[in-house]
């Protein structure tokens, strides 16, 4: 017989959903030192987008952020991360998996348009400063 993980309480569920979302703000408003915080120092980052490109894994909260810091300097439209359908999972009481939907917009010259969706698959870690993302991958369902 499994024993089953540990609940998660309301205020662990409340922290890692504002962990996910901050994520995709701190991304979208250039906030490298608050999405640097959002991680482990030793975090893993992997992302595999449709056409079989991988970019990853990068190892360590500085050389993600330096990944992200790269392709943000190569964009020049305004972009957005809607993150949504945030599922929670305990793995046992510092640890969860969570599971979440990514929508990537952009404007450009006035025009929306939608770049690309997919879904990160998280594993997030209490630490003596909260809840900090310590894997991530992400899977995109189109090229970027």
């Amino acid at each position: 017989m499994t024993t089953p993980a540990p609940a998660l309480s309301a205020d662990d569920r409340i922290a890692i959903h504002e962990l996910t979302t901050a994520y995709g703000v701190h991304h979208d408003q250039l906030d490298f030192e608050s999405l640097h915080a959002c991680f482990t120092a030793d975090a893993s980052y992997l992302m595999k987008v449709a056409d079989g490109t991988v970019h990853g894994p990068r190892l360590g909260a500085d050389a993600i952020i330096s990944q992200i810091k790269t392709f943000k300097a190569s964009q020049t439209d305004r972009r957005r991360h809607h993150i949504s359908n945030i599922q929670v999972s305990a793995r046992d009481a510092n640890t969860a998996e969570v599971t979440s939907y990514v929508l990537v917009s952009a404007v450009a010259d006035q025009q929306l348009s939608l770049i690309t969706v997919g879904t990160y698959t998280d594993v997030v870690t209490r630490t003596a400063d909260g809840w900090r993302i310590s894997e991530k991958v992400l899977q995109l369902d189109t090229t970027f």
